[in-house]
């Protein structure tokens, strides 16, 4: 009787708690301290990176033990009988705490190993390979999704993963044009009414006869003996300078040499660069060196030929044959040279970059200037020469 009596005194005292409300209330204190835990340890890893990280850092861990120690301090007064129906407060609740912050720790260091090692050892991938049968996942740019719902590459390249969206950055990309972009192509085929110009890009550009200046520039519509004079302005194989005058919903250019400033390219030298390191400007026709041009095109062909008087005088249909100096020559050769070795760095190009790695390189010969150690010391003291000028 004695017994009974005790557990109806210590039933009816305000210290005692049905078990779904403390677990309800203790699970509510859980998340906040995760949460408060999960920022701690973004700002302890740098992942944070911002001036206040340390702030965040000091006032998380404030934050994290005030609601740790309000939590011991209600838990210590609600200390009931441990049966079937109540627990030991002190106990049961301290050890449930420690267990989801250790889960959330340890969920957060396998995110982490994840990324590291995706990040240390990106997976290669060509077209056809499944990047992720996980239907949770969205796919990205240069993926797609099969008949059995998995995200294939359409590229090959390096899979990457922001959260739930997987992409495949490819190796080498193409020219994407837009409207008003100058570029350098190659004739490779003549239709009816059009040329087909190679530039780079996934489809070969179209060049109309109607979108061509005609030699000397006259204004006048095309008639059909001009149509049948089409490959004596352009045959295959001519190397041209035009302006993207529209792009078709194929995603196909369509060019125009309409200025007398485009047109058909004669002596010179052909680079070829990604097109990712042209700089976009306002001019792509630069005079770098005394006698020589150079054309930065914005699909990654890079026109070097000595400058001409003729050129303009004939919209660039007449052929120049003239004899080029041996100084000329030489120029144009380091020109060439300085662009490889800036290409080779990954270095943006433009007129002052090319200028300065011009500069730079008259301390060797133009074929010295092909040595990977030449190379580097060029391109270091351009980097330099930046630097100090604030460019």
């Amino acid at each position: 009787m004695s017994m009974n009596a005790d557990t109806a005194n210590v039933s009816e005292t305000e210290n005692e708690i049905p078990l779904e409300l403390l677990y309800r209330e203790a699970s509510k204190l859980i998340l906040k301290i995760a949460v408060v835990y999960y920022q701690v340890l973004l700002a302890e890893n740098n992942i944070i990176a911002s001036e206040s990280s340390a702030s965040i850092s000091r006032e998380s861990i404030l934050l994290g033990e005030e609601i740790y120690q309000n939590t011991l301090d209600m838990l210590s007064e609600k200390i009931i009988v441990c049966d079937d129906e109540f627990i030991h407060a002190n106990e049961r609740c301290d050890e449930e705490l420690f267990e989801n912050i250790e889960d959330n720790a340890s969920l957060d260091e396998e995110i982490e190993e994840e990324e590291s090692s995706a990040t240390e050892n990106p997976l290669l991938v060509t077209p056809g390979c499944i990047v992720s049968s996980d239907p949770g996942f969205m796919r990205g740019h240069g993926t797609w999704i099969d008949e059995n719902e998995k995200i294939c590459a359409t590229v090959a390249g390096t899979v990457e993963r922001i959260n739930k969206l997987y992409s495949v950055r490819p190796q080498r990309s193409r020219y994407n044009g837009e409207v008003g972009d100058v570029v350098v192509g190659r004739i490779v085929e003549v239709q009816h009414k059009r040329w087909l110009v190679d530039i780079n890009a996934r489809l070969n550009a179209i060049l109309l006869l109607s979108s061509v200046n005609l030699p000397g520039g006259e204004l006048r519509r095309k008639t059909e003996e001009d149509e049948l004079m089409m490959r004596h302005h352009l045959e295959i194989g001519d190397l041209i300078s035009a302006e993207v005058q529209s792009v078709f919903s194929d995603g196909a250019l369509s060019l125009h040499t309409r200025s007398l400033k485009y047109g058909k390219l004669s002596q010179g030298q052909l680079v070829k660069v990604s097109p990712s390191l042209v700089q976009r400007t306002k001019t792509h026709f630069h005079n770098i060196v005394s006698g020589v041009q150079l054309i930065l095109s914005n699909n990654g062909y890079i026109w070097i030929a000595p400058t001409s008087g003729e050129d303009v005088e004939t919209g660039g249909y007449v052929q120049n044959l003239e004899y080029i100096s041996k100084s000329d020559r030489e120029n144009i050769a380091r020109l060439r040279n300085c662009i490889l070795a800036l290409t080779a760095h990954n270095k943006l190009l433009s007129d002052t970059i090319v200028l300065y790695a011009y500069q730079e390189s008259m301390n060797y010969e133009p074929k010295q200037l092909l040595k990977p150690e030449i190379m580097k010391e060029v391109v270091d003291a351009v980097l330099q020469r930046i630097e100090l000028e604030g460019q």
